[in-house]
């Protein structure tokens, strides 16, 4: 029968480390039905015929991570009709929901939007961390209740300390679970000390089990004090006893640390031989999901969400006595600072249960039995509402938002985190950032969000203030040359080149700032001020290894920094990264080698840094050895149009069975199948793949290095397309005129000039079928025809 449940399995936290977590889970998921092959062989092959993957012998469902390590493989995007299990943080799922996925182009933008949007089923973990997402998804789906499509989208909400409202709470039936039982009731002792030096006196309370051979978590709120109070335990005891863990470190520093043995030791699996105790600092980053485990805590005062979560990393298993030390100033009670009026009454709350004496009994039992005040929760921040006058403006995915919206009041983050008290800028260290703050904005943006998009394990998310003051220092730092002083910033899709010292706190709000190597600035993962002129280590790809296994795309891309030097007549080519180097004669030497090593299908983008004046040849050039899907027509071997077409043809139709989509979607489907790529039989286009004369035939893609734009003289090949159809529906002509990322709404002006006629045309489609259809249906359909050619592509 009919599948009636969402294909997408879309897991939302807001906790990188828990991310990866999750990760790991559903990759066993994915393992135990592989294992169905062997054990249920007739549930095996309903699955295997649910989708095109599996019906050719690939893994049943995708798995994909929008964070960490995996940094998302693309399996969950390559065929629409595998089920898969995507899972990842708010800034990285949500963005692409939104259509202004972080560092995603104009292809790749309704691409993700539509398959998260449509057949899909949304789950907020912990939802009590991002109250503005929750509100947004809320919001969406009440806007979408107008629009009537075969494929639906759900949400559903989860936390363990959910401030009200409708929910389902499951009954908890301890009396029959001797294991819950034991949870539950778990002996955790609170004591209360307040100080005028907080850091000092949590630094004294840890150190008081030094001799207990136990684990010991020590949670604060700050950053900044985590590193202190780290530095100051690790002095007593030596730093090899005491990790630390927080949100503002670098993806690739964090991943390292969750796979050491100290880390290792936190982690709740019921076997420990501890000899001597251990430590581990954290912020909020360790406070939710991620499976941590100790005997004791010592903590700082917070809002009373964040210390039931903390408090359930202590004693999980209920087998020990948990001591809980918290530690308050003066400072952290006033009601002027954004969490003060919280904590205040949060420790109100604490002495209620006390009963006018310590230890406070702190077990899950008794917190359930005496639940807190709602004036005890974290403030949640104030977000606007969701409108359709902002989707419309979002869904024009061939525009950058900058120019749509260069005041920034429309940036997708508000929605995400509502106006938040502490706002964040992604920070990126790479070494061509020097190089390409020289190079006009245009290609820049090319680089950046189509050739090298950034990988998590790259960014680190620091408050904006903090990295204001940073850059400061930076920029007055005379261990970094001037040359190095410059950023570029991308906000939304915009990109700008900005010295140090204009990189202001409104500017960096939200975005993501990559810097020069050279600045420096980092220890162990965080910004580290004294740190700044010491080079930090460049992880943009495969050149320094993943811990486990990265996606392919991005293990495979390469940069390379080439320099022509006139003395010795030779070309000196570095390998960004690892800093190998070589000599070629030519360039075109080293060039021809790359095309032979294949790279999996990878292509060369040249960016020329300097040529030499009289001849106008190269003598500066940075490649980048990536994939472009959105301009992508040269292949290792040549495909017939004719061939292709047929093949994109036989994936829509088989796509439409499996999905089992209505008759008239079904036909739109397949009357853009029957045009898609006409527009490619034009000596035009023939011409700039290398074509010209047609000696080889007409071709879908060939074998010439590069495509030569200026052969098309602003001629479009899917408008093409559209101009050779005859008899097909709005709906076809759209999907056709949208493959390559154009055609929401616009398309470029020297096409335009070219084709005024079929751009005006195109326009007016894509706002009809929108305002029918919905925003995100019809962006699902054309991630359809998408992935019909790209599969088509893939296997010809």
């Amino acid at each position: 029968g009919r599948v009636s449940l969402p294909r997408r399995l879309v897991w939302i936290v807001n906790r990188r480390t828990v991310v990866d977590q999750a990760t790991d889970t559903a990759e066993k998921v994915q393992r135990k039905l592989e294992d169905l092959k062997e054990t249920d062989g007739r549930t095996y092959e309903a699955l295997k015929n649910l989708s095109l993957t599996g019906e050719s012998g690939g893994p049943l469902i995708a798995v994909s991570t929008l964070r960490g390590e995996l940094a998302d493989n693309e399996e969950w995007k390559k065929d629409p009709t595998r089920p898969s299990i995507i899972v990842g943080t708010v800034d990285m799922i949500g963005s692409k929901l939104l259509f202004r996925g972080y560092g995603d182009g104009k292809w790749h933008r309704p691409l993700h939007a539509g398959l998260l949007g449509v057949d899909s089923l949304i789950v907020h973990d912990e939802s009590h961390l991002s109250p503005p997402f929750t509100k947004l998804l809320f919001d969406l789906l009440q806007l979408r209740r107008r629009f009537s499509f075969p494929k639906r989208f759900f949400v559903i909400t989860l936390s363990a300390t959910a401030r009200g409202g409708e929910s389902v709470k499951l009954p908890l039936e301890e009396d029959e679970n001797p294991v819950l039982r034991r949870r539950i009731f778990a002996k955790k002792f609170l004591y209360l000390h307040r100080s005028p030096n907080k850091v000092e006196k949590m630094v004294e309370l840890a150190l008081k089990h030094e001799r207990s051979g136990s684990r010991v978590l020590v949670y604060v709120t700050s950053p900044e004090e985590a590193v202190e109070i780290r530095n100051k335990i690790g002095k007593k005891v030596g730093l090899e006893r005491v990790g630390l863990l927080t949100g503002e470190m670098r993806g690739y520093e964090r991943d390292l640390l969750v796979r050491e043995g100290l880390y290792q030791e936190f982690r709740m699996n019921g076997k420990r031989e501890i000899r001597e105790t251990l430590y581990l600092v954290s912020t909020a980053a360790g406070e939710v999901g991620i499976n941590l485990d100790a005997e004791h805590c010592v903590c700082d005062l917070a809002p009373v969400d964040h210390l039931i979560q903390r408090w359930g990393r202590v004693n999980r298993d209920g087998r020990g006595k948990a001591q809980v030390d918290l530690v308050y100033t003066d400072r952290d009670l006033d009601v002027k600072k954004a969490l003060g009026a919280a904590n205040a009454e949060t420790l109100r709350y604490l002495e209620s249960l006390s009963g006018g004496g310590e230890p406070i009994e702190v077990s899950p039992a008794n917190l359930r039995k005496n639940p807190p005040p709602i004036n005890a929760f974290s403030p949640e921040p104030p977000a606007p509402p969701l409108t359709a006058d902002i989707v419309d403006l979002w869904s024009l995915t061939s525009l950058r938002l900058a120019d749509l919206d260069p005041e920034g009041e429309r940036e997708v983050e508000l929605w995400l985190h509502g106006k938040e008290e502490e706002p964040q800028t992604r920070v990126i260290w790479r070494e061509d950032i020097k190089w390409l703050t020289r190079v006009e904005k245009e290609t820049v943006e090319e680089i950046l969000q189509t050739w090298y998009r950034p990988i998590v394990r790259e960014i680190l998310t620091v408050r904006t203030e903090r990295l204001v003051e940073f850059l400061k220092k930076a920029a007055e730092e005379d261990r970094v040359e001037e040359k190095y002083k410059k950023a570029l910033l991308m906000k939304g899709d915009g990109i700008e080149v900005l010295p140090l010292t204009e990189l202001t706190e409104e500017r960096l709000k939200s975005a993501t700032l990559f810097l020069p190597c050279e600045v420096g600035g980092l220890s162990e993962g965080a910004l580290s001020e004294k740190d700044i002129g010491k080079a930090v280590k460049d992880v943009a790809d495969g050149t320094v290894p993943f811990c486990g296994k990265g996606p392919a795309w991005a293990e495979k891309r390469r940069r390379y920094h080439a320099r022509f030097d006139g003395d010795r007549g030779i070309w000196e080519i570095r390998e960004l990264g690892s800093g190998k180097t070589e000599e070629r004669d030519s360039l075109e030497e080293f060039l021809e080698e790359l095309r032979e090593k294949g790279k999996g299908g990878l292509s060369i983008k040249q960016v020329i840094l300097s040529e030499d004046e009289p001849t106008g040849e190269p003598t500066e050039v940075l490649l980048y050895v990536g994939e472009s899907k959105e301009e992508s027509y040269t292949a290792e071997k040549e495909v017939p149009l004719g061939e292709h077409k047929r093949a994109v043809m036989e994936k829509v139709e088989k796509m439409v069975e499996k999905l089992a989509l209505p008759e008239d979607i079904a036909e739109a489907l397949r009357g853009a199948a029957e045009i898609h790529d006409s527009g490619k039989d034009d000596d035009r286009w023939q011409e700039a793949i290398g074509n010209a004369g047609r000696e080889r035939g007409t071709l879908a893609k060939s074998r010439s290095r590069t495509f030569d734009w200026r052969a098309c003289k602003g001629y479009r090949h899917e408008l093409g397309s559209v101009l050779r159809a005859l008899g097909k529906s709005d709906l076809s002509l759209h999907l056709e005129a949208a493959t390559h990322g154009y055609g929401r709404p616009s398309f470029p002006d020297h096409v335009l000039e070219e084709m005024p006629e079929q751009v005006r045309e195109q326009i007016r489609r894509f706002a009809e079928l929108q305002r029918k259809l919905g925003w995100w249906e019809l962006a699902y359909l054309e991630a359809l025809l998408k992935c019909a050619d790209a599969l088509a592509s893939e296997e010809g």
